[in-house]
C-alpha cells in the first residue's frame, strides 16, 4: 500500500511537479498556460505537498500523470519515484492576515481527506505565526469543504476567467507560539 506524506517539496525537481500539478488542476482545464499557476508570492510563501511513495500499485489512470511528472524532469518515468497528488500555499498578506492559495488535490485522489490534511497543516503552520486570521477565495465549488473546516463566507469576490466565481473566506487563528526543545 502506497504511504502519503503532507510535507514541503525540497528539491527542484518536487517543485517542478508542485507547479506541474497547480496547473494541471487549476489552470490546464481553463485553457491557460504553464507559468498561470505561480505569482510574484512564491518565494516568500510556505509550500505544501501531498506525496505518495512506492508508485508500483498506482492505478492505470495515473500512469499518463506519472509520464508527466517526468516529462517536465527532463527524465524517464522509471526515475520518478514519488507522485504529488495535493498541493497547497500560505503567505503573509499583512501583520495579522495569511492567505491560502493554490489549493489542489490530483482528481483520482479527491475526498480521502487529503485536502484536508493539506489544509490542517497549512493553519498549523499559520499558528506559528504571530497573526489573527486567515483568508483565502474559494472557488464556488470548493466553499463547502472550507466551511467544514470552519472558515466564514465574508463576500463574493472575483470570476476567474469569466466563468470561475470565487468567495472570500476568513478563519480566525489563535497564535501558538512554538518554543524550541532543549536538547541539553
Amino acid at each position: 500500500m502506497s504511504k502519503i506524506q503532507i510535507r514541503s517539496p525540497i528539491t527542484k525537481l518536487e517543485f517542478r511537479q508542485y507547479y506541474y500539478l497547480r496547473w494541471l488542476v487549476l489552470r490546464s482545464p481553463w485553457a491557460q498556460p504553464p507559468g498561470s499557476e505561480r505569482d510574484d508570492q512564491e518565494s516568500q510563501s510556505y509550500h505544501l505537498i501531498a506525496v505518495l511513495d512506492n508508485l508500483d500499485d498506482i492505478d492505470q489512470d495515473l500512469q499518463s500523470d506519472r509520464v508527466g511528472y517526468a516529462d517536465i524532469s527532463a527524465s524517464s518515468k522509471q526515475d520518478v519515484d514519488q507522485l504529488i497528488i495535493g498541493v497547497g500555499r500560505l503567505h503573509l498578506q499583512d501583520p495579522q492576515t495569511a492567505q491560502i492559495r493554490y489549493m489542489a488535490v490530483h482528481p483520482n485522489y479527491r475526498s480521502q481527506g487529503i485536502g484536508s490534511q493539506i489544509l490542517m497543516a497549512l493553519e498549523q503552520y499559520g499558528r506559528s505565526q504571530p497573526i489573527q486570521q486567515i483568508i483565502l477565495k474559494a472557488r464556488a465549488e470548493a466553499v463547502r469543504f472550507y466551511q467544514h473546516h470552519n472558515y466564514q463566507v465574508l463576500e463574493s469576490a472575483h470570476t476567474l476567467y469569466g466563468k470561475i466565481p470565487h468567495f472570500l473566506m476568513c478563519k480566525s487563528i489563535d497564535y501558538m507560539q512554538v518554543s524550541k526543545v532543549d536538547d541539553s
